[in-house]
């Protein structure tokens, strides 16, 4: 019986340090409210420039939108979340990591 009781105990406690791993692992990234530069996103998602904006302003692509501007020069706007979470990619102003919840 005392035997039993270790187990339980230490299966317990097993089970407890890989739920605290699991939720450390599936906390949200923080995004800073900065915005993704077209040229990154692109870069990104190895598409084109312009394969981004038509798909921003078709919607098809939903990481952010088009503002109608002058002369037809269009400002686009990538949401850093909404990039996150199309790509998995998380952008950090001049740079971005990949998420990846596979990795150590």
């Amino acid at each position: 019986m005392e035997e039993l009781l270790k187990n339980d105990q230490y299966r317990r406690e097993l089970i407890n340090a890989i739920a605290k791993e699991i939720a450390a692992a599936l906390k949200p990234p923080v995004f800073d409210g900065g915005r993704v530069p077209i040229t990154e996103a692109a870069a990104i998602m190895r598409k084109n420039r312009v394969a981004v904006r038509k798909g921003i302003e078709s919607g098809r692509l939903p990481i952010g939108c088009a503002l109608d501007g002058e002369k037809d020069n269009n400002t686009y706007y990538i949401s850093p979340k909404l990039f996150y979470e199309y790509t998995g990619h998380i952008w950090k102003g001049d740079v971005y990591e990949k998420q990846d919840p596979c990795s150590d």
